[in-house]
């Protein structure tokens, strides 16, 4: 298969260009929680960083990546920067180019996979055996005095609820 070097080129500068905005945007999604928990910094900041990629509209690389056979980003939502930068040492592979920076501190795609199961684990409790979902209801206000009516959805199978 020829790869075409100039197509890989622009695929690592707009890989730069989105990297250069999430770490810009860092400060607007964190500015306003109250100083997170150092336990969940590196989730906070993976987060800031999945809504600053939401943000984007990435289709036209998604679809130069997916024609490499390259991962399109669609399921970095645990590990968004560490996505970005294995996408990007692949396709300095590619281009013969040198990857030049690698950040220290990366959350790795193990690891926010299982920052992510931990924390929903903390947050909704663990899985219903045989179930790979959890289900959260909103209680009406009558369920403040009607115990059978929330009885009988943890029954039915409700997690947790709000």
């Amino acid at each position: 298969m020829e790869v075409n070097k100039n197509k890989v080129q622009w695929l690592i500068k707009e890989i730069d260009r989105i990297i250069s905005i999430l770490l810009e945007d860092e400060e607007k999604y964190l500015k306003n929680t109250g100083g997170e928990h150092v336990r969940f910094k590196n989730s906070a900041l993976n987060l800031s960083h999945y809504m600053s990629l939401r943000g984007l509209d990435i289709r036209k690389i998604q679809r130069n990546l997916g024609d490499l056979g390259l991962s399109r980003l669609a399921r970095s939502q645990q590990h968004v920067l560490s996505s970005l930068y294995h996408s990007k040492a692949v396709l300095c592979a590619l281009s013969d180019s040198k990857l030049e920076y690698w950040p220290d501190q990366l959350v790795s795609i193990k690891e926010g996979r299982k920052l992510s199961s931990k924390h929903t684990r903390d947050l909704l409790g663990a899985r219903t055996t045989g179930r790979k979902v959890r289900i959260m209801v909103t209680l009406p206000s009558e369920a403040a005095t009607n115990a059978e009516l929330v009885l009988n959805l943890v029954k039915k199978g409700m997690n947790t609820a709000r």
